[in-house]
Formats: structure tokens, C-alpha cells, sequence
């Protein structure tokens, strides 16, 4: 059984990550918004005194396992683990998964 520091650790922690993902789509409303107004004045850049937008393309190489022969993959390729916290609320119902993921 847990202790009670820690019960109110976990709830603190998920009321936490609702309020970020609230924070995420606002976020994204207003990414859009400025992105949407810098497509209209067709530029890559918007500053004043206060603030600077600037829009950058990244670019990333990757390679995947399925388009390369075996034996160069398995020369080649770098494993790496992550550790990852994974806490659920099971006071609420789950959340199925969307159809594209198996």
C-alpha cells in the first residue's frame, strides 16, 4: 500500500498533466494564429521591440530497419533506453486506443 505522501504526489502529478495538456492545445491555437499571419504578410520573420517570430525549417536524416539489409543493421545501429513514468488514474475510465495503433 502506498503512503498517503505518496498517493497525493501521483494526484498533484496528474492534475499537473491535465493542466499541461490544456496548456498544449492553447499553445497550438495560438502556433497556428501567429504562423497563419505570418503566411498572410508572406514572411519568415515578424519583430517589434518586445518580441521576434521567426519561422526555421529543421531537417533530420533518418534511416529505418525495413530499408536496410540485416546485416548492416545490425552492424550499425546504436540501442538506447529511455526510462519513462507512466501513471494512470484508475478512478477514471481508460481511454481506448485509436484505431490506427495496434
Amino acid at each position: 500500500m502506498a503512503s498517503a505522501e505518496f498517493q497525493d504526489d501521483v494526484k498533484k502529478y496528474l492534475e499537473a498533466k491535465e493542466l499541461l495538456a490544456a496548456l498544449d492545445k492553447k499553445v497550438a491555437k495560438y502556433r497556428e494564429r501567429i504562423m497563419s499571419h505570418m503566411k498572410m504578410l508572406k514572411t519568415r520573420k515578424v519583430e517589434d521591440r518586445t518580441f521576434s517570430a521567426t519561422l526555421r525549417e529543421m531537417r533530420s536524416e533518418h534511416i529505418y530497419r525495413k530499408d536496410v539489409p540485416v546485416e548492416i543493421w545490425s552492424r550499425f545501429a546504436k540501442p538506447s533506453t529511455i526510462e519513462q513514468l507512466v501513471v494512470t488514474d484508475r478512478t477514471k475510465p481508460r481511454r481506448s486506443r485509436s484505431p490506427g495503433r495496434n
